[in-house]
């Protein structure tokens, strides 16, 4: 089924060649990589919520986590299924990317854009297996109903990961290809035109929607609006679209996003490791 649908790609070219970078200046090589950083960390903020909101789908099969009363010292339903596995890999790979992201102190700047395309061909490999996967679930009687029901309702979502993956190697392919022919000497940075410009905007902002529509639509934001928000008329509600500016300040505020880990860290989902 997914499979065919054609939503992704066995292999992207930005993976094909690691040492494109080494032929620019220093000065050259520094404006790269925080292009580079901004993009994927762009990414990596709607990818790892959209991971988690998967990981609550099998969480949540037997119980309401919404509810704060619950002892939330549990496993994943089936924790050892292959589908959870994959997801937990997942996660583990989006964090390491974006700490080695964010850290980057420990790398040469020739190598930072190198190692770090290598963990997201890893991620990149990794969520066509775990698609795999579920559609081999989808075969079996006792998971096909579950894994359906969480398929039609993240379907969307897992169009946009790979249709992101190949908007970002779009994008990182004509950054190089930019950046060696005018990036070789420190008098100059290397050119962006203005069309290759617009493309890294509107990456960076779709992503930015993505993570807003992720959690207009999560558990929660309604476990906050309902139990944190002290205005609990309708006009609170994330469906009402009157009142769509008060949720997006609730979202950016900070004390809905430490509610946010919290809550992760309750249910156990941002903490789990696989070695």
């Amino acid at each position: 089924m997914l499979l065919s649908s054609g939503i992704t790609d066995s292999q992207l070219s930005m993976f094909d060649d690691n040492n494109n970078m080494l032929q620019l200046s220093p000065k050259n090589q520094e404006v790269l990589n925080k292009i580079f950083k901004e993009l994927i960390l762009s990414l990596t903020k709607p990818f790892v919520e959209f991971i988690d909101i998967l990981l609550e789908h099998l969480l949540c099969l037997d119980i309401n986590c919404n509810d704060s009363s619950i002892d939330y010292n549990i496993k994943l339903q089936s924790l050892g299924n292959s589908v959870s596995l994959e997801l937990i890999y997942s996660r583990n790979l989006i964090t390491k990317l974006s700490s080695s992201i964010k850290n980057n102190s420990d790398l040469s700047p020739v190598d930072y854009i190198p190692v770090n395309l290598n963990i997201l061909q890893k991620i990149h490999s990794i969520m066509i297996h775990f698609l795999q996967i579920l559609s081999e679930q989808l075969e079996l009687p006792n998971f096909a109903t579950l894994f359906k029901k969480i398929l039609i309702s993240t379907f969307k979502d897992f169009e946009i990961v790979f249709e992101s993956f190949k908007i970002l190697d779009q994008i990182l392919q004509n950054l190089f290809i930019n950046a060696k022919q005018t990036g070789l000497s420190d008098s100059s940075i290397f050119n962006v035109d203005n069309s290759l410009l617009e493309q890294i905007q509107i990456f960076t902002r779709n992503n930015s929607i993505w993570y807003r529509e992720l959690i207009l639509n999560s558990n929660s934001l309604n476990e906050y609006i309902t139990n944190h928000v002290t205005n609990t008329t309708p006009t609170t509600t994330p469906n009402n679209q009157n009142n769509s500016n008060d949720i997006l300040n609730i979202i950016a505020d900070i004390k809905f996003q430490d509610f946010l880990e919290t809550r992760k860290l309750r249910l156990n989902i941002s903490n789990r490791r696989i070695f």
